[in-house]
């Protein structure tokens, strides 16, 4: 079947890695899927061999995956300003989040959110969206698929060391019985034949099969992880919510194993305080949402703290440096209220790691921490940083963050050790007095003693 001109050219578009040079970036295998709403939804993927686990990575708002976690290709001169090395190289794998991961044993994989980066949007408009929890679905989606086609690829990989192992074994051409030798037969006569073969219960039947050979099922999935930044932070946390619900059991197959918010949205109630918001954008983002859903109210993206990130914004070609609709605005305020609505849903036995600034001027640290106490979770921790602001996978001093998040990462792999119950000696008195009378004391009560025979009392 052919593809449209237009078809065709998008999906040029999607397996394009924004780089001219795809190496400088780490050679991702890119690709795309389509979602519940006939979306084109971008992907990447770096993989390694052998891995101890899948990091899934979540960007944040207005942004895409390759911008929040790979180096970009400028220089930073100073607090205020950053000049463009290579625009058409712009993301660097080398000394990233992501290559950092896969130095440690991670795959990583990744994907533009709808509405984002490099991948379809509703109604053709950037950030607009309908439901916040598509997202989730859309994520959710691609998981399954990596988790799919490792299962896949066990599978054939095991049918083939079967079917490999089965032709270096030479057969008897009469018996069918493995030989020892490099002899084609291992029997002469039919007798033989019955005692070195498998007499069928059932005469006139084949006698003589050989075993099954069936493929074992990938018994152990592979352990993920899910880390996501602001927006890509309620995302993550929103899925543990999603998952305790029964239409979202088929992918309780999933075997994740830890789940990291940065800077995560995790509350609306600091921006409801704030005059300007409170007065103005929210009671107008409710209104304007069914009003004018596409329109654009909201104000841009602000870089106080570090004015350096706004040259990087825009030296970046697929960011999208613009106010998101009305539309996505009313939502992303509800999907806050709902995240903490739903908090004591969160899955228990996955363990959670928060890492927040007490700069962070977006999503502000009491709302994260307020969040982090109403989870029941029974490994959680919460990361306080001193010197950042919100995007701290970029800012000055994201080394140390990305350590956290590894050494962490490292620590949900660790069995917890389980304390053997010592089995206390119940002997009754009357046990004890038919003890030869030779015995010691210590005897049958499970204490030894080093003492020499002549000084035993």
């Amino acid at each position: 079947m052919e593809l449209s001109r237009e078809e065709s050219e998008g999906t040029n578009v999607m397996l394009k890695s924004g780089n001219k040079d795809p190496a400088i970036m780490g050679n991702p295998a890119i690709g795309f899927f389509t979602n519940k709403h006939g979306l084109k939804i971008k992907t990447f993927k770096w993989f390694v061999k052998a891995p101890v686990g899948i990091v899934f990575l979540v960007h944040s708002l207005n942004s895409h995956c390759r911008f929040d976690y790979l180096r970009h290709n400028a220089t930073i001169l100073n607090n205020e300003k950053a000049v463009l090395n290579d625009g058409d190289n712009f993301y660097v794998h080398k000394d990233s989040w992501i290559e950092e991961l896969n130095k440690n044993g991670y795959s990583v994989c990744s994907l533009d959110l709808q509405g984002h980066g490099e991948s379809g949007c509703l109604k053709g408009e950037k950030t607009y969206i309908t439901n916040f929890d598509d997202f989730a679905d859309d994520v959710l989606q691609y998981m399954n698929s990596i988790h799919e086609s490792i299962i896949n690829e066990a599978a054939k990989d095991n049918y083939e060391n079967e079917k490999n192992a089965i032709r270096q074994k030479k057969r008897c051409t009469r018996c069918d019985l493995i030989l020892k030798d490099e002899s084609d037969v291992c029997c002469s006569n039919e007798d033989k034949i019955i005692t070195k073969g498998l007499r069928s219960r059932q005469p006139g039947h084949n006698q003589y099969k050989r075993p099954d050979y069936n493929i074992a099922p990938y018994k152990t999935p592979i352990p993920m992880y899910l880390v996501g930044l602001s927006m890509g932070g309620n995302i993550v946390l929103r899925i543990l919510e999603l998952l305790s619900q029964r239409k979202y059991n088929y992918y309780n197959r999933l075997n994740i194993r830890g789940v990291c918010s940065l800077s995560g949205m995790l509350s609306a109630k600091g921006i409801r305080k704030e005059p300007s918001w409170k007065f103005f954008y929210i009671p107008m983002a409710a209104l304007s949402s069914l009003l004018f859903p596409t329109f654009r109210f909201s104000p841009s993206v602000s870089c106080e703290v570090f004015p350096y990130l706004r040259d990087i914004y825009t030296y970046d070609k697929i960011f999208y440096d613009k106010p998101i609709t009305n539309k996505f605005l009313y939502t992303l305020l509800k999907a806050a209220d709902n995240l903490n609505k739903d908090a004591d849903k969160i899955l228990k036995d996955v363990p959670i790691l928060l890492i927040h600034s007490v700069n962070d001027q977006k999503c502000n640290h009491p709302s994260a921490q307020d969040f982090y106490n109403k989870l029941k979770t029974k490994k959680k921790e919460f990361h306080t940083l001193e010197d950042m602001e919100h995007m701290i996978t970029m800012e000055p001093g994201n080394e140390r963050v990305l350590k956290k998040l590894v050494d962490w990462l490292e620590d949900t792999q660790k069995t917890p050790k389980v304390k053997k119950k010592v089995k206390k000696n119940l002997r009754s008195d009357t046990d004890k007095s038919v003890l030869p009378k030779e015995a010691s004391p210590t005897q049958g009560t499970g204490v030894l003693t080093d003492l020499p025979k002549d000084k035993a009392p």
